[in-house]
């Protein structure tokens, strides 16, 4: 669903699990939306509902299922550390179609 269309609330049915990967708002109407079309003992889940652990078992179970191929991240776009200012300039659009990540030494 595309949380900057208002009409994407109209659409919903009902759902076994809702996953916000996008995280951009705490609070929204999609949000609540989405809460209310889950199925009896449906789930709903978010980046930002504050459970953020940067435990490195997680990152490393994260970086085994990304190498098993199991999970696939998307990046946008890859900036070099002297485009930084560049890279948030596009993240701030609110265009981005997966991360965007900063090359802090490059590969030579």
């Amino acid at each position: 669903m595309d949380y900057t269309i208002k009409e994407s609330i109209e659409s919903l049915e009902e759902y076994d699990y809702v996953l916000d990967a996008v995280g951009k708002n705490k609070t929204s109407e999609l949000k609540k939306a989405c809460a209310k079309a889950l199925a009896t003992n449906g789930k709903y889940g978010s980046i930002d509902d504050g459970a953020l652990l940067l435990q490195s078992d997680r990152l490393n179970r994260i970086t085994e299922l990304v190498e098993l191929g199991t999970i696939k991240p998307i990046n946008d776009r890859i900036y070099d550390f002297d485009q930084i200012v560049e890279a948030h300039k596009y993240v701030e659009t609110g265009h981005k179609k997966g991360n965007v990540a900063i090359r802090v030494n490059k590969k030579t």
